[in-house]
């Protein structure tokens, strides 16, 4: 039996702002619903429907299908549930020919209600075949029958159920005792069966059958004192007090087993020694550090610097005043208790810290501290005792690169990738401070070139005052940044490369003005003002003769000339065989809404293939022209931007090698293989990979086996490259599953290419050149 769980999750919410993936105990809120539901022993599929692409990135990665994001129309605050989920199952049905017989509604504002639950409602329903749905049942609060309402004219209360409904004579001054039972839907699920929703299009439909919930499981979250209700409940249950070390990184940074953290944007302010062993003297720094965290809403931590004194200066060198590092070192030392005192500290500030340990006995230390993020010094880059001991802490690392070549950072990132490390790379120079000529922020573009999967980083040491390089460095493709802080004090001198707070500041606005010079990551937004400017140059189209409604327009039938006016056609939009929407008389201007009377084959082939050169040129993938490529479109070519991947075939011989490609929302049906089986590895974007009811999510990198006879099906939202290895590939070998893929004729569902560089077809779907 097929049963469906769909968790909504709107990324609006008006009484808790960013409600579904606000942190709960460490953890978004929709993680909970999500977890709890795969737990269930009856749950066959998890999805979610959201309108927010944040959201979307969250529920996977805690392991729920995403294969949409749910539409506008359907999202806003009067959208109904029949809505949203009669669209889910619509889309399942047109894209997998999927139904499942119960639908199970899981709001991700109920965090209290477990798998138990969840199990208790499908058993429900699977053992009442006459009832439409399940719903749980709570106490209500406070009965009913006490309730009241402000009179017409305002001046008095009166009860809000008279006498005619409940029977009684002032139920309101009644014990509670001697009042009937009554329940509410304590809000934590829907269980339906399939014809409900469809035929009824209800949630509840005619008979609703119930379980029972406490109320202590029945917490819905609509506002901050909810919240605050359910995370006491949760501490209570899950044993933590107060004291206990709850993580409160913000909703993009979960740093866990269940998420990778993301380096995007990071900002580290280094204190290294620059606490002079002060405690008081650190915290004022971490408390300024925090100020401008949130006057420029930074993702920032605070770095500090751990060396375990008694056994990393050998014994004979202690007393070694020649070595300038020697004596700073034990002047500025903290004990274990105070550098607790400063992390705590700053994680009350909710930022997130972060150490350089120099020897294995600083990262013991570095763990039971709960330090979230190591980084690596580039004097300890090529440390492989050291580096071992931190790949051990599963904790993401920042690795810088000061002093090293090429082939040694290529070592570094093999290290890392090797154990599975969630790790970053920073461009330094360990020159202090460093001169203009010695930075070299080309070295920036080629290690982002060389990881392009990588993020990399910038490890500054300029004079505190010199704010052009940073901005450069950013335009680079540095993305993470790290800048010594400190305060000057009668007692204290900043040393040649650490800013006060005001620079450090001035550092932070540099940063940000770069940042919007740059732009987004995306392709530039072109305002309306350039458009209206460069339509004031274009060429218009013009009536050489008059055309009648309904004939198509030829080449012969129009000129170009200055001026353009709006709704107008453009030299650049015209093409022959538009079809005249009305009378046109000679030098009349052409409408912009001329169309086509159908695309051809052309127009859809070409429009794909420049897609598909797009996408392999920004991969940094380079094909070449003479081999045979095929646009697999499994509902007909006018679909193909739905349904349907390109398969160009490099090698097909006792093995076959093919790179595939599919365009942003591309689905490949489910199918199987009888004679071949494959490897997919992933060289660019992302995609989700069905193999028999089993969703895999694919990154760049990943390889995925599928043996002969086993059914798959694939697809993507932004857009995928993927290579496919596998024994010999034949032409009939796909069997689909969905009984109007097979009844197509094959060349119905095939587009061949040969050249495809010069756009020529195969012959055997009747046009050899367009």
């Amino acid at each position: 039996m097929e049963i469906l769980a769909i968790i909504p999750g709107r990324g609006g919410s008006k009484g808790v702002p960013g409600k579904n993936i606000k942190m709960l105990l460490g953890k978004p809120l929709i993680a909970w619903t999500i977890e709890e539901a795969k737990k269930s022993k009856y749950l066959t599929r998890i999805m979610v429907s959201t309108d927010s692409q944040e959201i979307a990135d969250i529920a996977k990665q805690y392991g729920a299908e995403v294969p949409f994001l749910r539409p506008v129309e359907i999202s806003g605050d009067l959208a109904t549930d029949v809505e949203f989920l009669l669209h889910a199952l619509d889309f399942l049905k047109e894209k997998e020919n999927y139904e499942p017989e119960i639908i199970l509604r899981l709001p991700p504002t109920s965090p209290l209600r477990t798998a138990a639950h969840i199990d208790e409602g499908i058993q429900k329903l699977i053992d009442t075949p006459e009832a439409d749905a399940v719903r749980p049942m709570t106490e209500v609060p406070k009965h009913p029958y006490k309730f009241w309402k402000i009179s017409a004219d305002e001046r008095f209360v009166e009860p809000f159920l008279d006498k005619n409904f409940t029977g009684m004579d002032e139920p309101y001054n009644m014990p509670r005792q001697s009042l009937p039972k009554v329940y509410v839907h304590s809000g934590a699920m829907d269980v339906m069966r399939l014809k409900t929703i469809r035929g009824m299009k209800s949630t509840s439909g005619k008979k609703l059958a119930y379980f029972y919930m406490r109320p202590e499981d029945s917490v819905n979250i609509d506002n901050e004192l909810d919240f605050k209700l359910a995370e006491n409940i949760l501490k209570k249950r899950l044993n933590i007090n107060d004291h206990s070390s709850v993580p409160t990184f913000t909703k993009k940074e979960i740093v866990n087993r269940e998420q990778k953290f993301n380096f995007e944007n990071f900002i580290i302010f280094e204190m290294a020694n620059n606490h002079q062993g002060s405690l008081e003297h650190g915290l004022k720094i971490i408390n300024t550090v925090a100020d401008i965290s949130r006057r420029y809403e930074l993702k920032s931590a605070v770095k500090f610097q751990f060396r375990h004194i008694d056994t990393i200066i050998h014994p004979d060198h202690k007393e070694n005043s020649n070595n300038k590092h020697i004596p700073r070192f034990l002047s500025t030392r903290l004990t274990e208790d105070e550098y607790r005192t400063l992390f705590n500290q700053i994680k009350s500030h909710g930022l997130l810290t972060i150490a350089t340990p120099f020897d294995e006995l600083s990262v013991d230390m570095l763990e039971r501290l709960g330090i979230e993020i190591i980084k690596i010094g580039s004097c300890s880059a090529q440390d492989w005792p050291l580096l071992q001991r931190v790949a051990k802490t599963g904790k993401p690392v920042i690795c810088s690169t000061g002093g090293l070549e090429i082939k040694d950072i290529d070592k570094v990132v093999s290290f890392f990738q090797h154990r599975g490390v969630n790790f970053a790379l920073e461009h330094c120079v360990a020159i202090y401070p460093t001169p203009n000529e010695q930075f070299h922020l080309n070295q920036l573009e080629l290690m982002k070139n060389r990881y392009p999967h990588i993020t990399i980083g910038f490890s500054t040491h300029e004079s505190p005052d010199n704010l052009s390089v940073i901005g450069l460095a950013y335009a680079k493709g540095a993305r993470i940044f790290e800048k010594h802080i400190g305060f000057l004090t009668a007692d204290i001198k900043l040393n040649a490369y650490s800013a006060n707070p005001e620079q450090a500041e001035n550092w932070i606005k540099a940063l940000q003005a770069a940042m919007v010079i740059c732009g987004g990551t995306g392709e530039r937004e072109i305002t309306a003002a350039e458009i209206a400017d460069l339509n004031s140059l274009q060429r218009g189209v013009f009536a050489r003769k008059s055309i009648k409604t309904g004939d198509p327009i030829k080449d012969q039938d129009v000129f170009f000339a200055l001026p353009w006016q709006v709704g107008q056609l453009t030299s650049g939009q015209f093409q022959e065989n538009l079809i005249a929407d009305k009378d046109y008389n000679v030098n009349q201007p052409l409408n912009v809404s001329l169309r086509q009377d159908k695309l051809t084959k052309k127009d859809i082939v070409y429009a794909s293939i420049h897609a598909i050169k797009g996408m392999l040129n920004e991969a940094k993938i380079p094909i070449g022209y003479d081999f045979s490529v095929e646009l697999s479109h499994h509902y007909g070519l006018e679909r193909f931007r739905e349904f349907g991947c390109t398969i160009i075939e490099v090698i097909n011989r006792e093995y076959a090698k093919k790179i595939i490609v599919q365009l942003p929302g591309q689905y490949n049906p489910n199918h199987y293989h009888q004679k071949k089986d494959e490897t997919f590895q992933v060289l660019s974007g992302a995609m989700t990979v069905e193999v028999e009811d089993r969703h895999k999510m694919l990154q760049p990198g990943d390889v995925l086996w599928i043996p002969r006879g086993v059914w798959h099906s694939f697809g993507t939202e932004q857009g995928v490259i993927f290579e496919e290895i596998s024994s010999t590939s034949y032409g009939d070998d796909s069997y689909y599953a969905n009984k109007k893929i097979v009844d197509t004729p094959r060349e119905q569902r095939k587009t061949r290419l040969i050249n495809w560089g010069r756009h020529q077809f195969d012959e055997f779907i009747g046009v050899k050149y367009l």
